[in-house]
């Protein structure tokens, strides 16, 4: 697997021009009584429109006042990978490595520059613009360290995975606590910080992400269907998040075109589906 770096987003876009196509999207979920209650019912639908992001897409959950965020639990499967339509040029698919990757972590934005993350990555290579291979691999990273592929533990598509991330006992050290409950298999990874980070822990996140090349840059982002994040938890030391207040994130091109959307289901559920919803 090719070295990559991860990468975070240190203030998630806002982008107005996508209200008017999100305000379809979410303009079910709000009652329009009469006109009196437009203009408030239209504030919520706003408040309640994603986030935009060049990279990321699914949602994260800010801490509490008094206390930062320990530790994110989320179950996923792993998906699949294919180049996408945009990727046939005629007589192929563009040659190149299309990757994207699944995981919950802890910081990346709302202030926080780092990142203590884990999950599953699912990658296809095009050589002659032939799809010439697929695999799926587990990975941990703290941010802006590259990641660390989990070489003791096996990863197929469509495995039910379930990952924990948390730093309990110190601000400087972390683990990823993995099982492939298809498997039947489990791990414990340790995770460490670059020189000079700690966790600041403003923020729990699950998220489908198109991933940063090590010399820059982001990979070709393949179309992956759709996962749900199941079990979505995080906690502080005295209180337990879910979606319930979490922030959606949609992954966006230069465009504004949705490429990856999240989508709450419930408090502890979360859709991620290739293009918008």
């Amino acid at each position: 697997l090719p070295m990559l770096r991860r990468g975070f987003d240190p203030e998630l876009l806002d982008r107005r021009s996508l209200y008017e196509r999100e305000l379809d999207r979410y303009y079910t979920k709000f009652t329009l009584r009469d006109s009196l209650d437009r203009w408030e019912d239209i504030i919520k639908i706003i408040a309640r429109l994603p986030e935009t992001s060049t990279n990321w897409s699914g949602a994260y959950v800010k801490r509490p006042a008094t206390e930062p965020i320990m530790t994110v639990t989320g179950e996923w499967r792993v998906p699949g990978v294919n180049p996408p339509a945009s990727a046939w040029n005629g007589t192929g698919y563009d040659d190149g490595t299309y990757i994207c990757v699944c995981w919950v972590g802890i910081d990346g934005t709302q202030g926080s520059g780092d990142v203590m993350q884990a999950g599953t990555g699912s990658q296809c290579v095009v050589s002659g613009g032939k799809m010439t291979s697929t695999s799926f691999f587990a990975w941990t990273e703290w941010f802006s360290l590259p990641w660390i592929n989990v070489v003791n533990f096996p990863v197929q598509v469509g495995d039910l995975i379930s990952c924990t991330v948390c730093a309990p006992f110190s601000n400087t050290h972390g683990t990823a606590m993995f099982n492939n409950l298809t498997q039947n298999t489990t791990t414990n990874v340790g995770i460490d910080p670059p020189s000079g980070t700690s966790l600041v822990g403003n923020v729990a996140e699950w998220i489908v992400e198109d991933p940063g090349q090590s010399g820059g840059g982001l990979f070709p982002f393949p179309n992956y269907g759709s996962t749900y994040f199941n079990d979505c938890t995080a906690g502080t030391k005295n209180y337990e998040l879910d979606l319930g207040a979490a922030k959606e994130i949609d992954l966006v091109d230069v465009a504004n075109n949705v490429i990856s959307s999240g989508s709450i289901e419930n408090n502890r559920t979360l859709f991620c589906r290739y293009g918008s919803v």
